[in-house]
């Protein structure tokens, strides 16, 4: 089914989805469609956000443990969207072959060009917070469904994102560089959990800038559809990774200082970090090849491929 063609399918979907929900005087707007299909809700009650989950990478089980997740977080003072019940008291909704769910629409302006050392700061801070609630809730996060971010769904053999076998047919790709950066990092990841299992737990998984609204210097993290298990380091590894910013390594260091104030940080604990860099440089070529009917991420993917390369065999130890 081509990308135009699914749009059309969802549109219906969710048109469907909503008789289910409260709601009245409805509008739908398009939001964006990568991997889940995103719909801004404006009706007589509020505005709300619309997911159509992606059927391949989510179960309901675990969508039903996010949602939980969120609201744990929200009973213990953290400003997040508010996951919504169905008329049948459900907070998810089956439409034909796909899972809905719709949350609170949540307020705020989003930063990119405008991100200075303030943000970083603010949202090492944060981190720190968030990691700080899944060490001390552990026994209160259900997660059994969303042991994602291991070494091997990462960058191993069963890669969460993908096969990695279809990159050779992208152009710029090196397999040589390629597979010794992937092997080098599926052994320091895996070391990594065992030597270091305190430093796993539910973590958010994505947090960059695209997924953090701002009021005043008020950070609202949005999108916990990959929130999982996995090591608080690769929570901070994502928006270093991610970020355009005109300064990267002093934002950088300014993220690690800000966190290291509640969770301090070795230097082999920041060796780690860069191990989670690389790993997020690998398993994003598979996200994107797994992703190659949406014409964007088509384009997109050959345009960044020989970057992933240059980082890759940078990255060789």
């Amino acid at each position: 089914m081509s990308h135009l063609s699914e749009l059309r399918r969802f549109r219906k979907i969710t048109t469907k989805a909503l008789a289910q929900y409260p709601l009245s005087n409805i509008r739908i707007d398009f939001i964006d469609y990568a991997e889940n299909a995103v719909y801004k809700i404006t009706t007589r009650e509020g505005m709300f956000l619309l997911r159509i989950h992606a059927n391949h990478s989510k179960t309901a089980e675990a969508i039903e443990q996010e949602l939980q997740y969120i609201i744990l977080l929200r009973e213990n003072g953290f400003d997040l969207q508010k996951p919504l019940k169905s008329l049948d008291g459900e907070y998810i909704v089956h439409i034909d072959d796909k899972m809905i769910s719709v949350l609170s629409w949540q307020i705020g302006t989003k930063k990119f060009k405008s991100i200075n050392d303030r943000h970083f700061e603010l949202l090492g801070h944060y981190l720190a917070k968030m990691h700080s609630f899944s060490i001390e809730n552990k026994h209160r996060i259900v997660s059994s469904q969303r042991e994602y971010w291991t070494a091997d769904n990462l960058v191993g053999s069963s890669p969460i994102f993908g096969s990695f076998a279809g990159l050779k047919n992208i152009k710029g790709f090196d397999k040589q560089i390629f597979e010794a950066a992937r092997l080098q990092t599926l052994g320091r990841l895996q070391k990594h959990y065992h030597e270091n299992p305190e430093k796993f737990g539910m973590i958010h998984a994505d947090l960059h800038f695209n997924n953090i609204l701002w009021q005043g210097e008020n950070l609202l993290p949005i999108d916990f559809d990959d929130c999982g298990i996995g090591s608080y380091f690769h929570d901070l590894s994502i928006p270093i990774v991610t970020t355009n910013s005109q300064k990267p390594k002093q934002h950088r260091d300014i993220l690690l200082t800000a966190y290291g104030k509640t969770h301090s940080l070795t230097q082999a604990d920041i060796d780690l970090i860069d191990d989670y860099i690389l790993s997020r440089h690998i398993s994003n070529q598979s996200w994107l090849l797994m992703r190659s009917n949406h014409p964007k991420i088509k384009k997109y993917h050959i345009q960044t491929m020989e970057g992933t390369m240059k980082v890759l065999k940078a990255g060789l130890k």
